[in-house]
């Protein structure tokens, strides 16, 4: 879902995954088409979308580790 106020995305995964992305330079396919920028299915603010996110966990000095989204698949 995407935040009108500072134009990012929530992702909640099925496995319980929470991230927050920037969608305006995600990778993104559809059924149809497919390009970088803006998702189509994530283009209106508050509302719900059915996707796949791909992303990596890129580890930190510390040992922690944070998921970086890489692409968006709408459904």
């Amino acid at each position: 879902m995407r935040d009108s106020e500072n134009d990012l995305v929530m992702f909640d995964g099925e496995d319980g995954t929470q991230l927050t992305l920037c969608a305006d330079n995600m990778w993104w396919e559809t059924d149809s088409a497919g390009g970088e920028g803006d998702p189509p299915c994530l283009q209106t603010p508050g509302k719900k979308s059915d996707v796949a996110v791909g992303f990596l966990w890129i580890p930190g000095p510390d040992g922690a580790a944070w998921p970086v989204p890489l692409w968006v698949k709408c459904r």
